[in-house]
């Protein structure tokens, strides 16, 4: 079959035109204007941020560099101070006392906190200061001003080309300070009648610990002086600012009867140890705090109380030991806790820091209390009493028997117990049944509070009591 002709009844299909060549559309106008925006403000922008880097670093090199070009000083003059927001505009030491006095408010004795990083920039090294002010009384002695709030201060950093002569500073941290309780007081004391106890007691001195002090934070004393049953009893609160972070914490709040400032004393650790004397009188009484950490972020440091109620081992001798410490056996309690440590061996885990710390207390007590019995007092019941303290009973009896004038005092010396020297006596009884020379004593105080009848009825009570012992000890109760 040949090809299709025009006349073929099988029409052919209708050829296409040809497609003309396609030619570029000229750029919109409104298109072009639009993208000429867009790159304006995106140089505008830049140029902006560029400003505003360079004008910050310029203030800045202005501001903190001690260091800064000269060009700087010619077009920015620094004859102002920075000025940040939350913090007082800063002043000289005689406009701070000024205005406190204005405010009926005095300023006390600064106490210098040495130099740290300045709280404007995080790096200058500049000096800081923690400022008493003082609530004037209206009716007082010199000195007794108390003190109603802590003022942190920090210096000004000084950079080349100031103008200012005179040191101002900054007023970083405000701190009230609530009066001591007078109950805090009264629990202190051997005896008290708890009246007056809803007073409160302000503090008058803020000073700093200057000898033994942990290296880490500046630990700070405030304190105070009442009378109360003819003792010259001293307060205070104690106190420990953190320079990393500008925050003052209160630790402890402590009292002395005897008067004296709590003391930082070497320990067997790397940190030493606070004491505080709470001794009245013959009776030995301190109290040992131990520095530790805490979880609190902006001062992550604590005050322990080394205490004697709870035992650290879990063992009979060790138990028998503080049994003896907490009614006042010191040096008895001091040799049953020596004697258990050296009968454990070098590697049990039978001792511990806990366990250290609570024999570092007895021999603290136990030391306080040899030095008083082995003291020659002129009283003779002071001498028994010293004795008797100690846990010396063979010694007290000898005074009983060669002094003539003795008996009288020693009758009023027992009579006037208030369960310390019973307790004692009630405790050694305890560990050593037979000992003549304890029961004479428990005898003695017997017949001092009730009748002689009822002390020798008691003696003869006890376990393996010869007949011996109830003359023994019967001699004693003829003198009194």
């Amino acid at each position: 079959m040949g090809n299709h002709s025009s006349d073929s009844p099988y029409p052919l299909p209708a050829r296409r035109p040809d497609k003309p060549p396609q030619r570029s559309r000229p750029t919109s106008p409104h298109l072009r204007r639009r993208w000429l925006a867009y790159l304006s403000s995106f140089v505008l922008l830049l140029g902006a941020t560029g400003i505003m880097a360079g004008g910050t670093w310029v203030a800045t090199r202005w501001l903190l560099d001690q260091e800064a070009p000269e060009w700087i000083e010619r077009w920015f003059p620094r004859d102002r101070t920075l000025s940040v927001r939350g913090l007082s505009n800063p002043e000289t030491l005689a406009e701070i006392q000024l205005k406190l006095k204005q405010n009926n408010y005095l300023a006390g004795a600064a106490v210098s906190l040495g130099s740290n990083r300045s709280f404007l920039d995080g790096h200058t090294q500049v000096t800081e200061f923690l400022l008493p002010v003082l609530r004037q009384q209206v009716t007082c002695q010199p000195n007794c001003n108390e003190i109603a709030e802590l003022r942190l201060y920090q210096a000004v950093p000084q950079h080349k080309g100031d103008k200012v002569k005179e040191k101002r500073f900054f007023q970083i941290r405000q701190v009230a300070i609530a009066n001591l309780e007078e109950a805090v007081i009264v629990a202190s004391l051997i005896e008290s009648d708890n009246l007056g106890a809803s007073r409160s007691m302000a503090f008058t001195r803020l000073e700093a610990f200057d000898a033994n002090v942990p290296a880490k934070g500046i630990w700070l004393n405030l304190s105070g002086t009442t009378q109360r049953q003819n003792l010259a009893i001293t307060y205070g609160r104690v106190l420990l600012y953190n320079p990393e972070r500008y925050h003052l914490s209160s630790l402890l709040e402590w009292v002395s009867p005897a008067g004296q400032l709590p003391t930082w004393e070497k320990s067997d650790r790397s940190l030493p140890d606070l004491v505080v004397n709470q001794s009245q009188g013959l009776e030995p009484h301190y109290k040992i705090y131990r520095v530790e950490q805490s979880l609190f972020l902006p001062n992550p440091t604590r005050l322990q109380a080394v205490s004697l109620l709870e035992p650290a081992l879990d063992q009979p001798g060790y138990k028998t030991a503080l049994l003896l410490a907490r009614s006042g056996l010191w040096s008895t309690s001091l040799r049953w806790m020596q004697s258990f440590k050296q009968s454990r061996s070098p590697r049990s885990r039978e001792w511990n820091t806990t366990s250290e710390a609570q024999l570092r207390l007895i021999r603290k007590h136990a030391a306080i209390a040899r030095t008083q019995a082995e003291q020659v007092w002129a009283s003779a019941s002071q001498q028994v009493l010293a004795n008797l303290l100690d846990g010396r009973w063979k010694p007290a009896l000898q005074v009983l028997q060669t002094s003539e004038d003795a008996a009288s005092e020693i009758a009023t010396l027992l009579q006037a117990d208030n369960g310390r020297l019973h307790s004692r006596i009630q405790v050694a009884l305890r560990l050593e049944p037979t000992n003549r020379d304890i029961k004479a004593w428990a005898t003695l105080l017997i017949a001092a509070k009730y009748k002689r009848e009822a002390a020798i009825a008691w003696l003869k009570r006890q376990p393996k009591t010869s007949e011996a012992d109830i003359d023994y000890i019967s001699s004693f109760l003829l003198k009194i």
